[in-house]
């Protein structure tokens, strides 16, 4: 957020402080990602320190007198030569390989064989999920969890996950199975599946998830760059995945409420003075928008992308929750998106212009959304401002300019704000 990646909020230190700084440094310039990296070169600072492959003996000690001793686990020799050897490639020995590679070690038996370990981090991971997603392990709980986990915008609270995995219509085939096999029954109209199930898929992916704030809660997201790349890749490869999670992820978020309060709470509060911003969803009107806007990318389907931006509901509620800002690059995500050609492009380029120009008073004065918006858009198209505008065939000769934008067709957006006024009124 606010150019942040480029790191101007790191001042000039003191010399007798110092900061020590974890960045990408392989990829390309024009990925954001590798902004940081890119700013700390121009500033000039030369105490780089590139962090690739252990030496042998630096691999060896980290996985065979730190790491096991310390879970309290050892390999037979087999095993522990199997190791030794694929630690002489300089792609065994980066930081992320040994991290899986002693994950997997910790779980030999003294009677198991030597592994098959792969050359590098992908295909080490590989055998990794191939082992979770197997069918006497976790099956096909493995590639929809993590599946909608790289879905999401920031991750997912844990909540979430077992409730979205129980709407999803081919796990819970899968999970009427499983309980009738088994004979465990699910309660009546359950929200979410077990949390048996949950927990022990989440107990095998500790090492590779982290918890971290985000807004509305606590959420779930992968550790490791390389851990969330290869899952894309893996359960997200292909456009119709990648549509079909987006579009149910919204469909969940959908299915909530904008406010946590009842609409008696919320007409009382209204009639306050001066009015104060209602409790909402953080969770909702963050991850929704985004939703519907990857969904609609992949499928072309922008009907319930205009839907959702010009839902008063949506804007008040994002305004309240204290997102104003994060809800205009919603909107400059939607215009530059969507085809000019649409109906609604002009309308929510419109509302987009409409809610940068009071957009610092409506941060200060969140209940303040509607009446902005009004003052700003309602004269535009309305058959009365006509009175207001120099008639078109007294302009001059036809150079382009002769129709004025609000009077060519389309949706007019006088109407849509006579909606939202009957909206409040009620």
């Amino acid at each position: 957020a606010d150019n942040g990646p480029s790191l101007f909020w790191i001042p000039q230190l003191p010399g007798h402080v110092k900061l020590i700084v974890s960045c990408l440094s392989d990829r390309a310039p024009e990925d954001p990602a590798s902004q940081p990296y890119t700013a700390l070169k121009r500033r000039g600072l030369q105490n780089f320190i590139n962090l690739d492959a252990l030496s042998e003996d630096e691999a060896q000690t980290l996985l065979f007198e730190r790491w096991l001793p310390q879970a309290r686990r050892s390999l037979n020799a087999g095993q522990a030569q199997c190791i030794r050897e694929r630690l002489k490639s300089d792609a065994c020995r980066q930081p992320l390989y040994l991290k899986v590679l002693f994950e997997e070690a910790r779980l030999w038996r003294s009677d198991d064989p030597a592994r098959t370990l792969g050359e590098n981090v992908s295909e080490l991971l590989d055998t990794l999920f191939k082992r979770l997603g197997d069918a006497s392990n976790h099956g096909p709980t493995l590639e929809c969890a993590l599946g909608y986990l790289a879905a999401a915008r920031r991750g997912l609270t844990e909540m979430e996950i077992l409730e979205v995995l129980y709407q999803d219509p081919d796990y819970k085939e899968f999970l009427e199975q499983m309980t009738a096999k088994t004979g465990h029954q699910l309660p009546d109209n359950p929200k979410r599946i077990p949390i048996a199930i949950w927990s022990r898929l989440r107990f095998d992916l500790a090492p590779y998830v982290a918890e971290h704030a985000a807004p509305g809660g606590t959420v779930l997201n992968f550790y490791h760059r390389q851990v969330a790349e290869f899952v894309r890749d893996q359960f997200l490869d292909t456009p119709q995945k990648r549509q079909q999670r987006h579009e149910r992820l919204a469909g969940y978020f959908h299915g909530q409420d904008y406010f946590l309060e009842s609409l008696e709470e919320q007409r009382t509060r209204a009639e306050r003075l001066p009015p104060t911003p209602r409790p909402a969803n953080v969770r909702r009107v963050d991850e929704l928008p985004w939703q519907r806007l990857e969904a609609a990318k992949l499928s072309g389907e922008w009907n319930v992308v205009e839907k959702l931006f010009t839902d008063l509901f949506f804007l008040e509620a994002k305004a309240e929750a204290g997102f104003v800002f994060d809800l205009a690059g919603d909107f400059t995500q939607a215009v530059s998106s969507m085809a000019a050609e649409r109906s609604s492009h002009r309308m929510l380029k419109l509302l987009d212009e409409a809610l940068r120009r009071d957009i610092h008073f409506i941060a200060r004065h969140p209940t303040t959304l509607f009446q902005c918006l009004w003052n700003s858009c309602w004269w535009y198209d309305t058959p009365a401002a006509e009175d207001f505008h120099a008639n078109p065939e007294s302009e001059g000769p036809n150079d382009g300019f002769s129709v004025p934008p609000w009077r060519k067709p389309g949706p007019k957006l006088s109407k849509l704000l006579e909606q939202w006024r009957n909206l409040k009124d009620a």
